[in-house]
């Protein structure tokens, strides 16, 4: 069962080698699967609230000594976590993801070891350690990937606390597409402005092995998170992790690629929200009244640290960026439109449609 389950999971996303390891990413902050924001983001309708009234809470006192198998507890755990009050946009996009992902994390097993192994008998302290992670979701909505401290990004496993936000960034997608026609092996300078959990940089600097990279975080608890990652992978010696407000402390130096997943979520969102999201960081998500609070100043000052060919990208959502192109027609630039949505959701600038910008 588990390996048939796995198998559809698998295929039903189509997706490469790589991240075979990365079952439960969700590319894109606030789009999935063609969900505008609205859908990724509100709470769970009243129907919902009513069906998960009507299952009996369980303390999980039974579940010990009665589920023995991975593939026992693949089950118990999918059933657990069907539960329509449940929100999985914001890190494993389904239940069946972030059943896989939890076994596999407490397990130390990527998908095809789970199938392998789905008749493996588990320890206590592994059977505690899965029923004690679905007990605090279920009753605390936390996302699996603060209760483990552990996510994917791009096909890297990172370490992740609530100080940073789960990497989602479609940033990473543009890896799989946009940036494959990109010299591998050339010696980038990459500026990662507000890396959050440094997923990102750990990204780019995987993609880019003779590329050195600058990721600046302004929120020491999201440094942390960051600094912690880079030395995770190694990166120590090409990822510099920085404090900055912006540009504020950025060094002066030209960059080939400045990337930015700012906090572009309008305040707007903030009553329709999923408890799920609560547990991020509040701002790394909300960009002001319009959401453009920072986008607006990375634009206008992006051009002294960009090289004459040199690139801004700056993800911005489906609304946010639809809000900008309302806002600023006359803005030149590529959009990089979601390979699963199909909406534009990350603005491309040039230095010199950078500069024009700033004199509108």
């Amino acid at each position: 069962m588990l390996q048939n389950q796995l198998w559809l999971f698998v295929g039903a996303k189509s997706i490469s080698k790589q991240r075979a390891h990365s079952l439960v990413e969700s590319d894109d902050k606030h789009s999935q699967a063609g969900l505008s924001e609205i859908e990724t983001l509100q709470r769970p309708t009243a129907q919902a609230k009513r069906l998960e009234m009507t299952k009996p809470p369980s303390n999980f006192s039974d579940e010990i000594n009665d589920l023995e198998s991975i593939e026992d507890y693949y089950r118990y755990a999918l059933t657990q976590l069907n539960d329509p009050s449940l929100c999985f946009r914001n890190g494993m996009g389904s239940a069946e993801g972030e059943v896989v992902f939890l076994l596999g994390t407490c397990l130390n097993l990527n998908p095809d070891q789970l199938s392998e192994y789905s008749s493996s008998r588990l320890v206590r302290s592994e059977r505690e350690q899965i029923l004690s992670a679905i007990r605090e979701r279920r009753t605390t909505k936390k996302p699996m990937a603060y209760i483990l401290n552990t996510t994917w990004y791009c096909g890297h496993r990172l370490y992740i606390d609530e100080g940073a936000l789960i990497p989602r960034s479609a940033l990473g997608t543009m890896l799989e597409d946009y940036f494959q026609s990109v010299d591998p092996h050339r010696p980038w300078s990459i500026l990662d402005m507000g890396t959050g959990s440094g997923g990102i940089a750990v990204a780019f600097a995987q993609s880019f092995p003779a590329a050195t990279l600058v990721a600046s975080e302004v929120f020491p608890e999201a440094l942390s998170v960051a600094r912690k990652n880079v030395e995770i992978h190694g990166l120590g010696d090409r990822v510099s992790v920085i404090e900055s407000d912006l540009f504020d402390a950025v060094p002066e130096q030209i960059f080939d690629w400045i990337l930015c997943n700012p906090p572009y979520v309008s305040e707007d969102f903030k009553q329709v929200m999923s408890k799920e999201y609560s547990f991020e960081p509040e701002p790394a998500l909300f960009g002001g009244e319009s959401g453009f609070k920072l986008i607006i100043p990375l634009i206008t000052e992006a051009p002294k640290y960009l090289a004459e060919d040199g690139k801004l990208f700056i993800e911005m959502g489906d609304i946010t960026g639809e809000r900008f192109r309302n806002q600023f027609p006359s803005v030149r630039g590529e959009w990089y439109c979601h390979p699963e949505s199909g909406q534009p959701v990350i603005l491309i600038l040039n230095r010199d449609e950078c500069t024009g910008f700033g004199k509108k």
